[in-house]
């Protein structure tokens, strides 16, 4: 299963091998839970809406 997680994330070398198993090294900004945190406890994320929703229309 890892070597398939690996394949699919090439290639960025992120899987790292720790002891008891296995981590995934990112920037918090790089992960979109963390991201949508932050822009809905500031306000940019009405921003963010507005301007990809006159972007998709």
């Amino acid at each position: 299963m890892i070597k398939r997680l690996r394949a699919a994330l090439r290639p960025y070398d992120v899987v790292e091998s720790r002891p008891g198993g296995y981590a995934l090294s990112v920037r918090a900004e790089d992960v979109d839970a963390l991201l949508f945190r932050r822009t809905a406890r500031t306000g940019e994320g009405l921003e963010l809406c507005a301007s990809g929703w006159a972007r998709w229309r």
